[in-house]
C-alpha cells in the first residue's frame, strides 16, 4: 500500500529520518558478549583509527584535522571582472591591452613557496595547546607577510605516507626522534619547500639573503640547514626530501643510537650547513626559559608580536611619510592614511619592555609616535615607511574646488589635469615628462610596495614591506594590513589628529568625499556621463586609482582563498576569542 501511493516530500523526509534512526540503532547493538572495558583513552583512540579508515584521510572530523592534499602544479593567470594578470601591466593605461575601461591589468602574482610546521598535540606539554595555537597564528601571519604560504601539518599528514607504519612505534621509545621522523614524512608528502618549527619567525632586513633564498623555492643539490637552529629550519627540493626519508627508513630503526634526535644526524651527506641567520628568530623553549626567564608562558605570543613590531620600527628610523597631493598638512583627504601611520608608530605592547628577539645581540629601540611626515611629494627614503592614499579624480577635484564638479563644460575650462600623479612624482620623474610616464612610476611603486606579499616584479624581494597603498575613499582594513606587515597593532586608539583647516572647511570636505563616493558608484545616466568625463580628463590619475583598487582587491582575495583552504585543519587560525592577552582575535 505504501509503495503503491505517491508520497509527498514531507512524508519522504519523515520516513527517511525513521529509517536512518532505525539503522543506526540496530547497527550499534551486538549479540556478542562485550569484553572487559578498556581505558577510555585507548577506546577513543580505536574509534579515531577506525573512523579514519572508513571516512578517508582528507575528511576533517570533530576529533582531529584531516590531511592536506599533495600540492598540484599550476599554470596560468587569474582574472576577475575588475582586473586580470598580464606581463604588459606597465603600459601607461590598462585599457590599451584589455580594450576595456572596467578592467585593470596587474602584474602576474608569483606562487608562494610553502613553509610547513608540524604539530602533534599528543606529544606537547599538557595545558600548552592554547598558547601553541596563538603562537602558530603569529607564525602564519609573519611568514605570510614575508611572502610564503604557511601550512600547519599534523599526524594525519604523516599517517598518509607509505612509510608511516615502519616509523611509528619502531624506534624503541625515542620519542623526539620519532616526532622529527614524522615531521619529515608529512613534509615529504607536500614536496619542495621549507620545514620550520612553529616558533621560528622571519625578521627581514635590507640586504638580507636568507629570506630571498628561501622564497625562491629552488634549493640546489642539497638540503639546507642553519647553524644554531638544530632541526628548527630546513629547505629542500622534493627529490632530496624523499632521498633522506628512503635512506633512513631502509635501515633497522631500532638500532639507532639514543643521542640521535634528527634525520639530519642520520644522513649528514645530504645536508649543507649555512651560517646562523640574523633574519631568523627562534623562540625555542630552552631559549625562552633562559633569555626571558620572567615571562609567563601564556604571554609568549604577545612577546613575539611585540618583537616583530619593534623590529619593523627599527627598520624605519625616519618614521612614516603620509602622502597628501594638495598640501603638506593634515586634512580630511589624508585622515585615513594619517591614522594608519599613527597605528604603525604606536609603541608595541610587550610583557617584557626593552627586550628584543633572540637572534639580536643589540637593537636600538625606536618608538616615536610623532615621527610622521605629511608630504605632497613622494620621497624615496629607505629609512621612511610610506602610507599612500590615492583619491578618485572626482574626489580630488571636489576637494580642490570646494564642491563636486557641477557640469561637463566646467571640467575642461576650469580644472587641472592629472593633479595627483604630477604632484606626487615631482621628485621621482624628470621635469617635462608626461602623465602617462608618471602613472607608470606610481604603478611600479605600488607593485613593489608589497614585496613581502610577492607582488613585486623583481626576484630580489626581501620579505619586508616598504609602503602600503589604498584608495582615499575606502577606510583601511587594519586586519588585512596586519597580515601585510606580519604583526598586530596595539589595541590603544591613537589620538584624533588636529586639522590645519577650520571646522567648517573640514565639515564641507567630509561631505564632498561622501558625495563623491556615491557618485563613483552611481548608475544614473547623468552621473555616469559626468564621472566618465572627469575620468577621461584625468586619465593618469584614474588609471592609478583603478590600479590600486584592483591591487588591494587581489591581495585580499589571495589571502581569503588561502584561509578557505586552511580553515578545516584547525591550528593557527584567527578566532573571536581572548586568552590572557594572547594574539587571538
Amino acid at each position: 500500500m505504501l509503495l503503491g501511493r505517491r508520497l509527498s516530500p514531507f512524508r519522504l523526509i519523515i520516513y527517511g529520518i525513521i529509517l536512518f534512526v532505525t539503522i543506526t540503532l540496530f547497527t550499534g547493538l551486538s549479540s556478542v558478549p562485550l569484553p572487559l572495558p578498556t581505558p577510555a583513552t585507548e577506546a577513543f583512540s580505536t574509534i579515531q583509527t577506525k573512523a579514519k579508515e572508513k571516512l578517508g584521510p582528507h575528511i576533517p572530523s570533530w576529533y582531529e584535522p584531516g590531511a592536506h592534499k599533495t600540492p598540484q602544479p599550476t599554470n596560468g593567470t587569474a582574472s576577475t571582472s575588475s582586473w586580470y594578470e598580464h606581463w604588459t601591466w606597465l603600459n601607461p593605461f590598462g585599457s590599451s591591452k584589455d580594450f576595456s575601461e572596467s578592467r585593470t591589468v596587474l602584474p602576474p602574482l608569483r606562487k608562494r613557496c610553502g613553509i610547513y610546521a608540524y604539530y602533534d598535540k599528543d606529544v606537547k606539554k599538557e595545558g600548552q595547546g592554547k598558547v601553541d595555537d596563538a603562537v602558530m597564528l603569529a607564525w602564519r601571519r609573519a611568514w605570510w607577510a614575508a611572502g610564503f604560504e604557511p601550512i600547519i601539518l599534523n599526524p594525519s599528514d604523516a599517517r598518509q605516507h607509505g612509510l608511516y607504519k615502519k616509523v611509528k612505534g619502531s624506534l624503541g621509545g625515542k620519542d623526539k626522534l620519532e616526532y622529527n621522523m614524522l615531521r619529515w614524512l608529512a613534509w615529504d608528502r607536500m614536496g619542495t619547500g621549507v620545514l620550520s618549527d612553529f616558533r621560528v619567525f622571519p625578521m627581514s632586513t635590507p640586504g638580507d639573503r636568507v629570506i630571498p633564498f628561501l622564497r625562491r623555492c629552488d634549493y640546489g643539490l642539497s638540503i639546507t640547514r642553519f647553524q644554531g637552529l638544530g632541526s628548527a629550519l630546513f629547505a629542500a627540493d622534493s627529490t632530496f626530501i624523499k632521498a633522506v626519508v628512503n635512506n633512513i627508513t631502509s635501515t633497522d630503526l631500532s638500532t639507532i643510537s639514543e643521542d640521535i634526535t634528527s634525520p639530519a644526524d642520520l644522513a649528514p651527506d645530504f645536508f649543507s650547513v649555512d651560517p646562523t641567520p640574523t633574519s631568523i628568530a627562534y623562540y625555542s623553549r630552552k631559549i625562552v626559559s633562559e633569555k626571558y626567564e620572567k615571562l609567563e608562558p601564556y604571554l609568549l605570543p604577545k612577546l613575539i608580536n611585540a618583537h616583530l613590531h619593534t623590529h619593523f620600527l627599527s627598520q624605519f628610523p625616519g618614521g612614516v611619510q603620509v602622502l597628501n597631493p594638495i598640501e603638506s598638512s593634515i586634512d580630511i583627504l589624508s585622515l585615513n592614511t594619517y591614522t594608519v601611520a599613527q597605528k604603525l608608530l604606536q609603541c608595541p605592547e610587550s610583557p617584557l619592555p626593552g627586550t628584543f628577539a633572540p637572534q639580536k645581540t643589540d637593537q636600538k629601540f625606536v618608538c616615536d609616535k610623532d615621527n610622521i611626515h605629511v608630504t605632497n611629494e613622494y620621497v624615496n627614503d629607505p629609512e621612511r615607511f610610506t602610507v599612500g592614499g590615492i583619491p578618485h579624480p572626482m574626489t580630488l577635484q571636489g576637494i580642490m574646488n570646494e564642491k563636486l564638479i557641477p557640469e561637463l563644460d566646467w571640467i575642461r575650462r576650469n580644472s587641472s589635469r592629472d593633479v595627483f600623479v604630477r604632484a606626487i612624482t615631482k621628485k621621482i620623474a624628470e621635469n617635462g615628462t608626461g602623465s602617462g610616464h608618471r602613472a607608470v612610476k606610481l604603478k611600479e611603486l605600488i607593485a613593489a610596495s608589497l614585496s613581502s606579499s610577492l607582488q613585486s616584479s623583481t626576484e630580489t624581494g626581501e620579505g619586508l614591506a616598504v609602503s602600503v597603498w589604498g584608495s582615499s575613499e575606502r577606510a583601511w582594513d587594519l586586519k588585512e594590513l596586519e597580515w601585510t606587515l606580519g604583526f598586530t597593532f596595539p589595541d590603544i586608539l591613537p589620538p584624533a589628529p588636529h586639522f590645519d583647516q577650520g571646522e567648517e572647511t573640514v565639515k564641507k570636505h567630509r561631505q564632498i568625499i561622501e558625495d563623491s563616493k556615491r557618485a563613483i558608484k552611481a548608475t544614473t545616466s547623468g552621473l555616469k556621463k559626468l564621472r566618465g568625463a572627469i575620468e577621461g580628463w584625468n586619465l593618469a590619475d584614474f588609471e592609478v586609482w583603478k590600479f590600486v583598487e584592483a591591487f588591494e582587491e587581489r591581495r585580499k582575495s589571495e589571502r581569503e582563498e588561502w584561509v578557505k583552504r586552511e580553515k578545516v585543519f584547525g591550528k593557527g587560525l584567527e578566532r573571536r576569542c581572548s586568552y590572557f592577552g594572547a594574539v587571538c582575535t
